[in-house]
This record gives structure tokens, C-alpha cells and sequence, in this order.
């Protein structure tokens, strides 16, 4: 981008600046937390429809629940989209160029546990930034977008190709299912913006992955008083991290195209959560029945995913053959669905005959 390009937007965008600020700091304020299998956003959606009115600009609320029975394969079975809309609008062109979508979710995952400094909904604007819940993923990056479309309506500006505007359901834990509903519903673009994070860095596409729940299954806990041989699944689950440890030095091997090249792990192989018993003062000293690693594996823009899957599944036969336990594998994921940014899980299931 030129300067004088850059310069333009900045002079386009001024006069919103206000506007704008205001606009995160009230999304921010409005609760549109999503918690699996159903979801919050519409509120925050009418925010969003509220606010292009006052600019001029008409915002359409859709409800999302037709794709239950789209017939669709990348539609999530354990997902509920009653009540939740989207949100698009559209500035139509002249017909002598290529459209473009600016592409957004408006869900957030919950607050979390660990105290906040202020509310999560405060929307205070301090030093420059405006404070909150999904202020960075991704409500700031809808009204990025939503400035787009108001600079240039204000503006009288036509493009020469359509400009696109969504907001979206269902992003947050690996949903997608609202934008399965744009597309099914308004088709596609000859480009799409998604303005999440990325420290204003630009990525021509985006890494996929999906999540894999590891699970040890060892001895009976019930046989603790008796002469049978009780087998705690921590020792196997420890050589299964250590599988896991490999398939990450393998991964990394790989040399990325120049989307991801300058990253130090381009590939990663990361261990999410792992549990076992708790360690609570409430919890009876036994042996636990089951450990469990939740394991997720990202796959570069390039790759052939179900290639991928398929030769980590090899490795994991292999490690099964060498081992003293059995695998078993019992897939529940649709690994295409990394291809539209958001992953599905599979268990595997490793059980132990010994310590």
C-alpha cells in the first residue's frame, strides 16, 4: 500500500474516530459470551445494526439455525444456533470491479476465572485503549471493519466491486457456524479481511488444526484393597507425552512457504490441558481411572491436511507396535474442517495392560 493510501484512509476515517470508540467501548459492554453448545450474540449484533442506521447504512439480522438442516458436512452436530443472528450489510458497487468481504465474529469466550483489575464489561478507554472482554477478539476488529463501510458511505465513495460486511456467530471454540450460514446464504467474495489479531502484522492465509483428546485407560481403581494389581495410567500417559513430544520435533521440520517463515514454530503441536485426579483437598487419594491430554495440531495453509492426519495416525501405530500398550482409535473430527479456520476433536484412546 502506498502512502498516499495510506494517508486517504486515515483522512476517510477521522471524522468516525469518536463514533468508533464509542461503538467498541458499548460492544464491549454488551455480554456476548458463547459457551458451547449454544451462544449469546445477538445483542451485540443489534449494536452493530443500531449503529450503521445512524450512519446511513442498512444492516440485516438473519437467523443462523437453517444450517442445522442445511445438509452441510462442516456443520457442527453439537451446536445449537436458535436465537443467534448475524449481521451483514452491503455497499453496493459499480459492477466494474471485484467485491470484497470484511469478515468478523461477535462472540467471546467467557471471562475466565482469575480476577479482573475492572469488570470485564467495563469498556474503559485508558491510554489509548479501550479495556474489556473480546475488546481484542474480536470486537475491535468489527468496527475496524464496520469504519470500512461507514468512511466510505460518508464519503459517497462506490468502489468498483461490492463491499461485504458480516458479523458473525459461532467462531469461538471451534465453531464456524456462522459463517457456514454466510456463505450458504449470501455466497462468496473475490476477497475476504479478517481483522483478528495479529500485531498489525498481514498473513495472506491462515493456519487450520484440529484438537485430539489423548486418554489413558489403565487398572481397576475398585481393586485398591484387594491383591489384584491396580495400574495407575501415569507412567503410560507419560510415554504418550512423550509421543507427543516427538510428533512436535517432527512437525517442526517442516520449512513453511512465506506466509508463516519467519515463525520460530510454524507448525506447532501444542499440549492444551492435561488432567488426571485433581489435586483438591476434597478429592479421596485413589488412583485415577483416566488420564488425559488435549493435544492440538495446526497444519500450514499449504498442507494437505488429511495427508497429515494420516501420517500422524502411522506414527501412532507405530508407537502403539513398540510399546508395551494397545491403541485404539476412535475418530470423531472432519479434519476439511481446518480449511475454514476452525477444528473438530478426535479421542484416542490407549490402553495399558501394565505400568
Amino acid at each position: 500500500m502506498s502512502l498516499n493510501a495510506v494517508r486517504d484512509a486515515r483522512k476517510l476515517i477521522r471524522p468516525l474516530k469518536g463514533d468508533l470508540k464509542r461503538l467498541l467501548q458499548q460492544l464491549v459492554r454488551t455480554n456476548s459470551v458463547a459457551v458451547p453448545p449454544s451462544g449469546g450474540e445477538t445483542p451485540a449484533q443489534l449494536v452493530i445494526r443500531n449503529f450503521f442506521r445512524e450512519h446511513g447504512i442498512r444492516g440485516e439480522l438473519y437467523a443462523t439455525e437453517f444450517i442445522e438442516s442445511s445438509g452441510n458436512p462442516l456443520v457442527r452436530k453439537n451446536r445449537s444456533y436458535r436465537g443467534r443472528k448475524n449481521l451483514s450489510a452491503r455497499l453496493n458497487g459499480t459492477g466494474r470491479g471485484r467485491s470484497l468481504l470484511l469478515n468478523g465474529h461477535m462472540d467471546t469466550v467467557p471471562e475466565g476465572k482469575a480476577p479482573w483489575s475492572r469488570s470485564p464489561w467495563s469498556g474503559v478507554y485508558r491510554d489509548g485503549r479501550v479495556h474489556g472482554l473480546g475488546a481484542f477478539d474480536m470486537k475491535g476488529g468489527v468496527v475496524a471493519n464496520a469504519a470500512v463501510v461507514c468512511a466510505l458511505k460518508k464519503a459517497d465513495i462506490k468502489c468498483g466491486g461490492d463491499i461485504l460486511f458480516e458479523s458473525v456467530v459461532d467462531e469461538e471454540w471451534g465453531g464456524g457456524g456462522g459463517t457456514i450460514a454466510a456463505r450458504l446464504r449470501d455466497g462468496g467474495a473475490d476477497a475476504c479481511i479478517i481483522p483478528e489479531g495479529t500485531q498489525l502484522d498481514i498473513y495472506r492465509a491462515t493456519r487450520g488444526g484440529f484438537v485430539v483428546d489423548l486418554s489413558v485407560d489403565a487398572g481397576d481403581p475398585a481393586a485398591y484393597f484387594s491383591k489384584a494389581e491396580v495400574v495407575s495410567p501415569a507412567i503410560p500417559f507419560g510415554r504418550l507425552l512423550g509421543w507427543v513430544d516427538a510428533c512436535a520435533k517432527n512437525r517442526a521440520k517442516i520449512r513453511p512457504g512465506s506466509t508463516y517463515a519467519s515463525f520460530a514454530d510454524p507448525v506447532p503441536v501444542q499440549v492444551l490441558a492435561v488432567q488426571a485426579n485433581l489435586l483438591d483437598s476434597e478429592i479421596p487419594l485413589s488412583v485415577p481411572s483416566r488420564a488425559t491430554a488435549r493435544v492440538y495440531f495446526q497444519f500450514l495453509p499449504e498442507e494437505d491436511v488429511e495427508a497429515v492426519i494420516q501420517g500422524i495416525r502411522r506414527r501412532r501405530d507405530t508407537r502403539a507396535q513398540a510399546g508395551d500398550y494397545s491403541c485404539s482409535l476412535s475418530v470423531r473430527c472432519r479434519p476439511d474442517a481446518s480449511r475454514l479456520w476452525h477444528s473438530d476433536t478426535s479421542v484416542w484412546t490407549v490402553r495399558s495392560g501394565r505400568t
